[in-house]
């Protein structure tokens, strides 16, 4: 009993502030000091969060197509469950004396965060820019999830497009706020050891469980993002702040949702085969117009039963041939009759 009073006595006289500008160092804690509703979120963060996104993803993506009302609902649910998400762990933090600055939630250097924020900015979004534009050259019978995610669930009307914003503005808000600022420092608290120990705990830590969080993306995705929170938790340890991480992360999923599906969609499908005999060009006029009529389904053209050029078809009734091959004969003209006299009858 003593045992838990002195470690429950450790972690509240503990600072959990930080306690200069710069993240290090860390004061360190034992794993036994993390209180039972800061071991809930991780617990949740790290395990039911990537099951039911996994499962809700598959199962969507399992429909022949989803309809425009599918996809808001998706989008709105997310939204809401992220703020949810975000209020629960803001309310225990700040309940266990946890301070805004501690959480990322300042800007000590403003100038260094902005000049951090703009260049992380611009160099991740031409990465997705340019990624996304070499995914669409790949063939659509080459395609794998990463298209598949695309086509059925990002924005396709105005719409959809406007609620997906509000998607990823929440997404870059919430996820940082989660990942960057909650774990990051309870990684940084929970290994003890040097500074740069402590720091390399944090980053690693707090983009693992953030990789983890993206299951539904598959393994590319979820190893694509677990590097993408390694790049974002260096700008949190570098500028003591969660600004630019955010802006980063919204105009990332910007592209990805508003770019993705019209790169993806727009790319042409496959030409269709051509039978052989309708490629040659030697074929017949005839035998070309059954072979493509056949193809199509249509029914063959009047011109397939046209007689070839070289032949004449006599006229009815003595008439004369028909002057230009291939035409119907004409029909003789009634003799003039003189006045007076009935018409002759053939």
């Amino acid at each position: 009993m003593a045992c838990v009073e002195a470690t429950c006595d450790t972690w509240t006289t503990l600072p959990l502030a930080l306690s200069s500008p710069n993240v290090l160092p860390f004061h360190a804690v034992h794993l036994s000091a993390i209180p039972w509703d800061f071991a809930l979120i991780l617990l949740a963060l790290g395990v039911i969060v990537p099951w039911r996104g996994a499962v809700r993803v598959r199962r969507l993506l399992a429909q022949p197509e989803l309809s425009s009302t599918e996809r808001i609902s998706l989008y709105a649910s997310t939204i809401a469950f992220q703020w949810l998400a975000v209020f629960i762990v803001a309310w225990r933090a700040l309940a266990r004396g946890m301070r805004f600055d501690e959480l990322g939630v300042a800007s000590p250097n403003d100038f260094l965060t902005l000049s951090v924020a703009a260049g992380m900015t611009l160099l991740l979004c031409a990465n997705q820019w340019f990624g996304l534009r070499r995914l669409a050259r790949i063939p659509r019978e080459k395609r794998g999830f990463i298209h598949r995610f695309a086509e059925k669930l990002m924005p396709r009307s105005p719409l959809e497009s406007l609620i997906f914003f509000a998607l990823s503005c929440t997404a870059g808000l919430s996820e940082e706020f989660l990942y960057r600022g909650f774990v990051f420092s309870i990684f940084a608290r929970v290994f003890s050891g040097s500074a740069v120990r402590v720091a390399l705990a944090a980053l690693f830590g707090s983009a693992l469980l953030f990789g983890i969080a993206h299951l539904y993306q598959g393994r590319r995705g979820m190893l694509t993002t677990f590097f993408v929170g390694v790049i974002f938790a260096g700008a949190r340890l570098w500028t003591s702040s969660l600004v630019p991480a955010v802006i980063a992360h919204t105009c990332v999923d910007l592209i990805a949702g508003l770019a993705a599906a019209r790169l993806l969609r727009g790319s042409p499908p496959p030409a269709p085969d051509v039978p052989a005999s309708a490629a040659s060009p030697n074929a017949p006029p005839a035998a070309l117009d059954e072979s493509l009529s056949a193809s199509s389904g249509a029914p063959p053209s009047p011109k397939a039963s046209v007689a070839a050029p070289d032949e004449r078809l006599p006229a009815p009734s003595g008439g004369p041939p028909s002057s230009k091959p291939g035409e119907p004969p004409k029909p003789a003209e009634p003799s003039p009759s003189k006045a007076g006299e009935p018409p002759l009858n053939n």
